[in-house]
């Protein structure tokens, strides 16, 4: 049978051909204008909240200990937040625009605490939304939510998941389905968009839209069904290298299950010319079968060589890049691709 070898090329091609230059590189956290104004939103957030529990610490003696326990559960739910939030200001405006900028903060923020706590009553129920926002980052506001999960999660980006920082996904009812229940959990600090090619159901992309790395979902029309053992028995035999065009290097592929399926996930490495840059993108597309129906999750991370501010110099060094960035969510990824359950499957 050779219909899964048209498939999937279709489907790689499909996509990188629109992968262009949001996939140039960047440093660890891109310092585009607006990236920049959601990490001041972020860091001006946690900088006014903690602002708030000193002054109900200094106003109300009496609420010292239950400022003390929302205190810690904050910091703890997002530990280091803020001092990556600072790192990636300083690093843009320097030590002395991050201190111009702080004590900006502070004169905007003057009488905000004591307008938010005129009474012990409205003290208590502060200290009950920073309870609350240490046990579920959506009762803090979009896009800060994103950017301190970012900054929490930075050197570890899957425990995001692990610690149950998940939204979740459905395909039901949704124009690109083609007739597929799926659900999958996805971290909650990377930001969703609809795919605008066909069979690009949703994208994903990390550090509150602002990454580069991204994931996409995409459900293809087979045009014929398979059996369970015709899957089982393609996924034991194939050499997968054949599964993907000729302009695509190859790296490796293992097999697996998702959602007690027959998958594979198969890693290769893109580069093209956009415009006056290079771009290299490194991917890996997790695959499954349901029925006639083609299931890929596909992981990815990007950089570009050219005159742009944050192209490399080398192809090389850009690989290199694309690689790290690649590894840091590689975890992730798989942890999501996992989290994969089609209804269908299960009727």
């Amino acid at each position: 049978m050779r219909l899964h070898r048209l498939f999937i090329p279709a489907v790689l091609s499909l996509l990188l051909a629109g992968a262009g230059a949001s996939a140039a590189a960047q440093p660890t956290f891109p310092t585009k204008r607006q990236a920049l104004s959601d990490v001041s939103q972020a860091f001006g957030f946690l900088y006014g909240q903690q602002l708030t529990l000193e002054h109900i610490r200094t106003r109300y003696p009496g609420l010292a200990a239950q400022v003390k326990i929302a205190e810690s559960s904050i910091n703890l739910a997002y530990s280091g937040a803020d001092t990556f939030l600072e790192s990636v200001l300083v690093g843009v405006v320097g030590d002395d625009g991050f201190a111009e900028m702080t004590d900006h903060f502070y004169a905007e923020m003057e009488g905000i605490p004591e307008s938010q706590t005129q009474s012990r009553e409205d003290a208590l129920a502060f200290l009950g939304e920073v309870r609350a926002r240490a046990e579920d980052a959506q009762h803090i506001p979009s896009p800060i939510r994103e950017l301190i999960l970012t900054a929490t999660y930075a050197d570890h980006p899957e425990q995001e998941l692990l610690d149950g920082h998940r939204a979740m996904f459905s395909t039901t009812g949704h124009d690109k389905s083609m007739g597929l229940d799926l659900t999958m959990t996805l971290p909650l600090s990377w930001l969703a968009r609809e795919g605008r090619r066909p069979h690009i159901v949703q994208k994903w992309r990390s550090q509150g839209g602002h990454g580069r790395a991204e994931i996409m979902l995409l459900i293809q029309d087979l045009g014929m069904p398979l059996t369970s053992e015709e899957v089982e028995e393609m996924m034991a035999n194939e050499d997968f290298s054949t599964w993907v065009p000729d302009e695509v290097e190859y790296l490796d592929a293992s097999r697996l299950r998702i959602d007690n399926q027959p998958s594979v996930a198969i890693d290769y490495v893109l580069t093209q010319e956009v415009g006056t840059a290079t771009v290299l993108i490194r991917t890996r597309q997790y695959q499954m079968f349901v029925d006639d129906k083609g299931i890929a999750l596909q992981c990815q991370a990007g950089a570009a060589v050219g005159d742009g501010p944050t192209a490399f110099e080398t192809l090389d060094a850009a690989r290199a890049s694309a690689a790290e960035v690649f590894a840091a969510n590689e975890r992730l990824c798989y942890l999501t691709a996992n989290s994969i359950v089609v209804d269908q499957i299960w009727r």
